[in-house]
Order: C-alpha cells, then sequence, then structure tokens
C-alpha cells in the first residue's frame, strides 16, 4: 500500500506517515476524559507514556492492516487451513504489529500472541513486545469511548481501566 492510516477511494493511506496514528487515537482519549471514565491524573501519565515510547513507532513501510483483527473474522476449513479473512471496512495502511496489537487486545489471557509474533520472522521480538503494549494501550482507550458511547460491556469499563494503568505503569517501566 501507499501512504498510512485510514485508506482513501483511491486505496492509499491519507496520513503522510504512521505516527499519525497517535493524535488519531488521542481524541478518544479526550472523550474519555469528558465521560469521566478516567481522571485527569491518568490522561496525564497516558500522554507522559506516549511521549517517552513514541519513537518506538516510526514505520518506513505501510502494509495493509485489517484493523479489526479476531477469531470471528478469519475462516477456517476442518483441517485448521485458513481460508478467507472477513470484516475489511476497518482496513488501514500501516504497522502489521498494529493488528498484533489489536488480536492481543482481544486474546490476551490466552497467551496466542507468543505464537503470533514468532511468525513474522522479520520482527524484533523485544521490539515487537514493546510496539504491542504501546498499540494496546491506544487501542484500549479507544475501546472505552466505544464501550461508553454503545452502551455495550459496560460492566467490563472497570477492569479495562484497571488494565490501563497497567499497561500505562508498564511503558513508563515502574514497578
Amino acid at each position: 500500500t501507499q501512504g498510512f492510516g485510514p485508506l482513501s477511494l483511491d486505496n492509499t493511506g491519507i496520513w503522510s506517515n504512521w505516527s499519525e496514528i497517535i493524535p488519531n487515537k488521542l481524541i478518544f482519549l479526550e472523550k474519555i476524559c469528558e465521560y469521566g471514565i478516567i481522571e485527569q491524573r491518568l490522561r496525564q501519565r497516558l500522554l507522559l507514556a506516549i511521549d517517552k515510547n513514541s519513537e518506538i513507532i516510526i514505520c518506513s513501510k505501510p502494509y495493509l492492516l485489517h484493523g479489526d483483527y479476531n477469531l470471528d473474522n478469519i475462516l477456517v476449513d476442518n483441517a485448521q487451513n485458513v481460508t478467507g479473512i472477513l470484516d475489511m471496512e476497518h482496513c488501514l495502511s500501516g504497522d502489521p504489529v498494529y493488528d498484533l496489537a489489536l488480536f492481543d487486545y482481544y486474546y490476551s489471557a490466552h497467551n496466542l500472541i507468543e505464537h503470533l509474533i514468532r511468525g513474522y520472522s522479520s520482527l524484533d521480538i523485544t521490539t515487537a513486545r514493546r510496539k504491542i503494549l504501546f498499540y494496546r494501550t491506544l487501542i484500549a482507550v479507544g475501546k472505552l469511548a466505544w464501550k461508553h458511547e454503545s452502551g455495550h460491556f459496560l460492566d467490563t469499563i472497570e477492569p479495562s481501566v484497571n488494565s490501563l494503568e497497567r499497561q500505562i505503569k508498564e511503558l513508563l517501566c515502574e514497578d
């Protein structure tokens, strides 16, 4: 693909670089603050964590990303071969680790991400894990806004905020 971010009608990304994902996701940070989901203290810590780690997401070559990568969107046959990918309306152009982070957001309790990382032979595992943590943090902010706005999974907001706090702590290298 060419360009980064959401795709235009000519299938090129509308951003000039991948780091534009940060201000795009920070829109959701302001929303969850407005909704009273997180306090200003946590907002400030998240902004500090983003600032301290933003260089890790530099991406010079854009790849086609699914944008909603989860098991519900993967078709497999009886032999467990992937036969198709569904639900591409959220596709974008950028860092393939973002899709891994999205998958990990949904399935972190199953520890599947290590298997996926190993499937990308060009990835440095340590860097990939750090990027996944960074992207998962951005994804979590957006998901919190979505949960509030849609009224879905409202009972998971508090545990999601607690998870977000742990991720910020890890990004800031605090014990």
